[in-house]
């Protein structure tokens, strides 16, 4: 019970974190970077927002109900209803995740570290860490009252692959398109930027549906080979997401803009024929993820590896044939 009141802590400390960067972003004043990097660059950045949505706010509207929900679970934690419980640590597992991406993104696409912002991430972290270990009663009540959903989420869990799916086609063709010139413009980069982020959220709701139907039939899941090439293409998934989006495209941007980098002869046709090849095996792994569980004959998990190794390479092959002809 103890730990819950660390946690109410570290989200209190949070939130006044938060609190802090919001003041300092919206006066436009100095923020003080012990780390000697940029802060500013970092929360005035187009990542700074998420679906439009300041990020600082959004920690500020966490951490500010966690700390309460905390609070309450080491006040008298029985009486807490279940749905208020695990609707805090729903949120506790997102914050974390999502701090994750940050750190990802702060890492890879700005280069840029922002003190208060890992700060941020570490309670975030701490956090959820934390709660692993002091709530398995409120897990343990969640997964009892699955069945009372049995039906709903297997639709929802369809839902966001669909979404998923949809967005990425979405953003492959807006890539395509706005690489023919081998430039992205701010306006481009910042539409691809929403389009990702939709991305992101369709793979945290897929994660989030599908643990659940995963946990209530473990036994026949973890013995069927759908689950585990499922389970391998959601991986390639989010790492093809967090390559594309994160790496090589704000490089691409970067190089558009004049920004200072190390120079490499050919650089940007060479990262348009990566990103190319990359967004189509993303297309494509997306799909196969998404009609894997719907195919009328049972796949082996051999069998599956070998169908998604060669669309793989068509892929491929046809993303640098595109690339060429656009050339």
């Amino acid at each position: 019970m103890f730990l819950y009141l660390i946690s109410s802590g570290c989200a209190l400390l949070g939130f006044f974190i938060a609190s802090y960067v919001r003041h300092k972003k919206t006066t436009q004043t100095h923020m003080v970077c012990p780390l000697r990097s940029n802060c500013q660059a970092v929360i005035q950045s187009q990542y700074s927002r998420f679906l439009g949505v300041p990020i600082e706010l959004m920690g500020m509207f966490y951490y500010a109900f966690a700390s309460v929900g905390y609070l309450l679970f080491f006040l008298n934690g029985d009486t807490v209803v279940t749905w208020f419980g695990q609707l805090v640590l729903a949120l506790t597992a997102a914050a974390a995740f999502f701090s994750v991406y940050l750190i990802a993104i702060q890492t890879f696409a700005l280069r840029q570290f922002c003190t208060w912002c890992l700060a941020s991430a570490a309670l975030s972290i701490t956090i959820a860490l934390l709660s692993a270990f002091s709530s398995w009663p409120l897990v343990d009540r969640f997964f009892e009252s699955i069945g009372a959903y049995a039906a709903l989420i297997p639709i929802l869990y369809l839902v966001a692959m669909a979404v998923g799916l949809g967005s990425v086609i979405l953003a492959s063709f807006l890539v395509i398109s706005f690489l023919r010139d081998f430039r992205v413009s701010e306006s481009e980069m910042n539409l691809i930027h929403i389009v990702s982020q939709t991305i992101w959220i369709s793979l945290g709701l897929t994660a989030s549906f599908g643990l659940p139907m995963v946990i209530v039939n473990a036994e026949s899941a973890l013995a069927s080979p759908d689950f585990l090439l499922q389970l391998g293409l959601f991986v390639i998934v989010a790492l093809l997401t967090l390559t594309i989006f994160v790496v090589m495209l704000p490089r691409i941007f970067q190089i558009s803009t004049g920004q200072e980098h190390e120079h490499a002869e050919g650089e940007l046709h060479t990262l348009r024929k990566m990103v190319y090849a990359f967004g189509c095996v993303l297309v494509v792994t997306w799909l196969v993820f998404f009609i894997l569980p719907h195919l009328p004959v049972a796949l082996s998990f051999q069998q599956g590896v070998i169908a998604y190794l060669v669309l793989v390479a068509l892929s491929i092959g046809g993303s640098q044939a595109l690339e060429h002809g656009l050339t």
